[in-house]
C-alpha cells in the first residue's frame, strides 16, 4: 500500500526588519499631537497664543473685579470702634451725601485714657505698633498744658498757651486729633476723631461738663 505523501510545509517569511513593529509604535506615538504641539511635533503657535490670551483675560478680569470691590468699600463712612461707655450725642450734622459729623459722649471719662485708646486704634489701622517711634499718632493741641486768656507776661512759664479768644468755662482747653485715612487711587475715605473734655453750658442739651466728647468727622467716596 502506497504511503500518503506528507503535506508540504510552507516556509514562514520573516520580517526583513525585526524592529519594524517597535518603530511603527514609536512613529504612531510621535504622530499624536499634544495641546501645545502639532502632529509633526512642532509648537502650535495658535494654541500657545490662545492659552496666553485666556490667562491674560482671567488676570485682567480678576484685577477689575478686585478694583471694583475696593472702590465700593470706600463708598461708605470709615467706622472706627468706639471706647467703652461711649454713646451718640444728638443727631449727626450732615453737610452732604458724603460728609458728616457725629458726636459721642463718654460720661465721667478720662480724656487722656480715651486719647490713648484711639492712639492704639491708629497703630492697628496703619499696620504698626504702639512701640514704633515714627508712626502716625494722635496729636495733642496744644502739645502741653492748656489754652488760657492770660498773657504770658502775667503768668510766667507755666506751660500753657495764650489765646486771646479763649473763654474760661466755655472754650475747649485742649484736645486731641486722630486721623484715620483709607483714601486710595482717586478715592476719598477718612475719619478724623477729635477728643476733648466737655465744657459747661447754660443750654442743658449742650452741657457736657464732666464728660469726654468725641467727634467723628467723616468723608467718603460718592
Amino acid at each position: 500500500m502506497a504511503s500518503k505523501p506528507s503535506p508540504s510545509k510552507t516556509p514562514q517569511r520573516r520580517s526583513a526588519d525585526p524592529y519594524a513593529t517597535l518603530k511603527a509604535g514609536q512613529k504612531g506615538r510621535q504622530s499624536e499631537a499634544s495641546f501645545f504641539t502639532n502632529r509633526d511635533g512642532t509648537i502650535s503657535v495658535f494654541r500657545v497664543s490662545l492659552l496666553v490670551a485666556i490667562l491674560g483675560a482671567l488676570l485682567i478680569g480678576s484685577g477689575v473685579l478686585a478694583f471694583n470691590v475696593d472702590q465700593q468699600s470706600r463708598r461708605a463712612p470709615l467706622e472706627i470702634r468706639l471706647p467703652e461707655g461711649a454713646r451718640q450725642w444728638g443727631a449727626p450734622n450732615v453737610y452732604s451725601s458724603t460728609w458728616r459729623d457725629v458726636y459721642y459722649r463718654v460720661p465721667g471719662g478720662d480724656p487722656q485714657a480715651i486719647a490713648d485708646f484711639y492712639d492704639q486704634r491708629m497703630a492697628e489701622h496703619y499696620g504698626s505698633s504702639v512701640s514704633v517711634r515714627d508712626r502716625e499718632r494722635c496729636q495733642r493741641v496744644p502739645p502741653v498744658g492748656e489754652y488760657t486768656n492770660i498773657p504770658d507776661s502775667r503768668r510766667g512759664p507755666d506751660g500753657n498757651t495764650f489765646d486771646p479768644s479763649f473763654v474760661p468755662g466755655e472754650s475747649i482747653p485742649y484736645l486731641w486729633r486722630c486721623m484715620f485715612d483709607r483714601s486710595g487711587l482717586n478715592t476719598t475715605q477718612w475719619t478724623k476723631v477729635t477728643i476733648y473734655p466737655g465744657v459747661d453750658s447754660k443750654d442743658p442739651n449742650r452741657n457736657a461738663f464732666g464728660d469726654v466728647v468725641i467727634v467723628y468727622e467723616q468723608r467718603w467716596q460718592p
